[in-house]
């Protein structure tokens, strides 16, 4: 009666609604109950100056009354705090100000570790987290651990999100104590975005704690309900302040960057192995400008003439042998962090790092009543392009010239729902890719939201481009519906999901490496909360499956799992995962069993262990055959004292089929990290591959060995996050087998860059 695909697309849905129903049926406690009652705390203004050094010697302090950080929220559900914890806020005409005071019964254990901005989130922490809008869906986070480093970052009660590439200018100061630690912070108006008006204003305020030890608990100002999925509608309000202004200030960023790359003389390696020497380079240096501009109260806009987009830091290596489609890297260009959060959605439909060597760039951000408004415009040198399939994905990289524009506007619905709009444009040459999408976000009640995308792009390449990678010749256009049912409350989570990219979908703004495809989604989870002194803090267990069809109906793929997720003592977890996937490719179908396993433990703020390990089958995607894997990934860091880091990490790949090898790939990593200051570290990052295959196994010529070796050196020195001081070296090496009469070929730098930056915030 039904085809064997039309069984294979009903089959998710049907079980998995035979499971969610009385899940919906249901309603905890949470639901049951009317609205969190919200304090409200009033603060108090100050004329005096106040010193950020983390001693409380002005006497305003004596005079603020003190927000008790009273209930746990981790791994206790509002229980009382272990610690006691008291925030005094007081504020002047341009700055909030806020004093921590941490007891702790033991001060020799706490973690308070140097490190870079924004990192120090595993650490003895205090902070808050300010709604200055009140309206239940954005908050300011700015938090301190105890060596006083500074992090800062949006937080989205929408999609659940830290934005931690924002960063503001602000103050703050650490000191231990015989009875725990002190942390003092200055927050500025200017680096803030409220209401502009005379009137008395009301925010949402969150104050809280983090006291790791053998287990991480976290601590909060107000209770916290584990059945309501948002969390701002729960938080505290602070009232009393006025005739504030928020920041329409100009910030000026110049910088100097200064960089030399030597090479390899252009077919020196392979026409001649023992011509080793480099090229020297020639030394570009470059001023640049960028420019922030507080249009209105909540409106900024920033541009860059000769930007500096360099990338001071190297990218996590991944392993890429045996893969099918791309891999998306994270961005870490500043133009591109500040103000992220505008557009993010629930699909990569604007990944930054499909930019790549941008001239120039301008970005609009801002929200303005219930309209969140962001934009951007640049100017690439080159133009980066990724051709998706169901089967697997290419990329190129082509000499043009390339400007990219996007707008996303984000409209505010009742209390914590919204409806969006995405339109991008990406034109060079003959080549050009637009898209519009539709989102939006719908809250159906504490616990639950409905999720759902839909629109679509049209592109054309040139037709060499098009003929070279088998694609469609002149304008051509595709779509993309997306929708989720999500619950998240005290016992339960659960997804139903449902996504298609039609063949001719290119999200070329985005990351999208296949189309011709639809997938459907089910997962659920059953939660299990630990008493105090548990072998277990949280246990979460349950099935998920998800099938995947061409829009003709065929397989793709057909995977179904149970999993367990465990946290516990020592601040462990450990998620184990058993699956059974049918999987198409070039033709076939394979059976692909497996098991997973990720794990962590951290004992000691000294030491933390993490491992990741995948058994099972596989595909051997180059000969198109059934194939074993192994994937081992164990990772140690290291902290010595306050100041050094080592960490160290390795992966390991093996493919076979039977008792035959096909190829095995190790990849190493180690950072060594070590801190002046609080301002300033040096850092050393070593990066090294081997992969060996084994040509007799391969349908295709292989070299039988790849060394590759990549090393990094950085001198940084941040007195705040825009006024800058880089002094970095990098070189690369290749060696093993080659073919063409090559032969052997020991490790070889084939590059080396030097490289310096400086840059320094002006506010006007």
């Amino acid at each position: 009666m039904f085809s064997r695909p039309t069984i294979r697309l009903i089959l998710p849905v049907v079980i998995m609604a035979s499971i969610v129903r009385p899940v919906l049926a249901q309603s905890g406690p949470g639901e049951r109950e009317g609205a969190p009652v919200r304090r409200t705390h009033t603060i108090i203004h100050t004329d005096d100056p106040i010193r950020v050094d983390a001693i409380a010697d002005e006497p305003i302090w004596l005079e603020a009354v003190p927000i008790e950080i009273s209930f746990e929220w981790q791994p206790g559900d509002n229980t009382p705090a272990p610690v006691q914890t008291s925030v005094r806020l007081v504020y002047s005409d341009d700055c909030l100000y806020a004093l921590f005071q941490a007891g702790d019964p033991d001060p020799a254990k706490i973690r308070a570790f140097l490190r870079d901005r924004d990192q120090g989130t595993e650490d003895d922490q205090v902070g808050l987290m300010i709604d200055t809008f009140n309206n239940t869906r954005q908050a300011f986070q700015f938090r301190v651990n105890a060596a006083g480093v500074q992090m800062d970052a949006v937080f989205s009660d929408l999609y659940g999100f830290e934005d931690w590439s924002w960063d503001a200018i602000w103050e703050s100061a650490a000191r231990i104590t015989s009875e725990g630690y002190t942390v003092e912070v200055g927050i500025p108006f200017d680096a803030l975005r409220f209401p502009d008006t005379g009137d008395v204003q009301t925010w949402g305020i969150l104050v809280f704690r983090d006291w790791p030890r053998e287990v991480r608990h976290r601590l909060r100002s107000c209770r916290t309900d584990r059945s309501n999925a948002t969390l701002l509608n729960q938080v505290d309000l602070l009232t009393g302040l006025i005739d504030i202004r928020p920041g329409r200030s100009i910030e000026l960023d110049p910088t100097f960057t200064t960089i030399r790359s030597d090479q390899i003389p252009e077919g020196g390696l392979f026409s001649d192995p023992r011509r080793t020497d480099l090229i020297k380079g020639g030394t570009e240096s470059e001023p640049g400008l960028s420019v922030t501009w507080g249009i209105t109260s909540n409106l900024t806009l920033n541009g860059a003439v000769n930007p500096d987009f360099s990338q001071v830091e190297a990218d996590v290596a991944q392993l890429e042998v045996n893969r099918r489609f791309a891999i998306s890297y994270p961005e870490r260009r500043p133009f591109f962090l500040e103000g992220a959060d505008y557009f993010t959605s629930y699909a990569p439909l604007v990944v930054t790092r499909t930019v790549v060597d941008p001239s120039f760039g301008l970005k609009l951000t801002g929200k303005e009543g219930r309209h969140g408004l962001g934009a951007f415009v640049t100017r690439d040198r080159v133009t980066s392009l990724l051709f998706p399939s169901n089967q697997r994905s290419r990329s190129t990289l082509i000499e043009t010239p390339l400007t990219t524009a996007v707008f996303r506007h984000r409209y505010d619905l009742g209390h914590n729902s919204t409806l969006g709009l995405f339109l991008t444009d990406r034109e060079g040459g003959e080549y050009v890719n637009r898209m519009a999408v539709v989102d939006g976000n719908l809250r159906l009640n504490r616990s639950t939201s409905l999720v759902f995308l839909l629109g679509g792009t049209r592109t054309a390449y040139p037709d060499s481009l098009s003929a070279r990678f088998a694609q469609p010749s002149g304008p051509f256009s595709g779509n993309l519906w997306y929708g989720m049912l999500m619950h998240n409350s005290r016992e339960w989570m659960y997804s139903l999901a449902a996504r298609g990219l039609s063949d001719g979908f290119r999200l070329d703004t985005g990351f999208a490496p296949f189309c011709n495809q639809q997938d459907y989604f089910a997962h659920i989870r059953r939660r299990f909360w630990g008493e105090a002194g548990t072998w277990f803090t949280r246990l979460e267990t349950g099935p998920g499956i998800v099938y995947a069809a061409d829009f003709s109906g065929n397989l793709l793929s057909f995977n179904i799992s149970y999993g367990v997720w465990y946290y516990g003592p020592l601040q462990s977890s450990l998620n184990v995962q058993v699956s059974s996937q049918s999987e198409a490719y070039a033709g076939r179908e394979f059976t692909v069993p497996g098991v997973q396993l990720q794990g962590s433990m951290q004992p000691s703020g000294h030491l933390t262990l993490a491992l990741n390990a995948q058994a099972g089958g596989a595909i051997d995607y180059t000969n198109v055959r059934e194939a074993d894997q192994l994937l081992l990934t164990p990772e140690v860091e290291i902290r010595l004292g306050r100041r050094f880091a080592a960490t160290v990490r390795h992966s390991y790949q093996r493919l076979s089929n039977g008792s035959q090898e096909i190829f095995t790939v190790g990849l190493s990593e180690l950072r060594l990290l070590y801190h002046l200051s609080v301002r300033m570290f040096a850092r050393a990052i070593i990066q090294y591959q081997s992969i060996e295959s084994n040509p007799g196994m391969y349908s295709i010529p292989v070299n039988p060995r790849n060394n590759n070796l990549f090393t990094q050196f950085l001198y940084s020195y941040k007195l705040n996050p825009r006024t800058v001081f880089f002094l970095g070296y990098s070189d690369t090496c290749l060696g093993g087998d080659f073919a063409a009469g090559i032969g052997r070929l020991s490790l070889t730098r084939t590059a080396r860059t030097f490289f310096m930056k400086i840059g320094y915030a002006l506010t006007m």
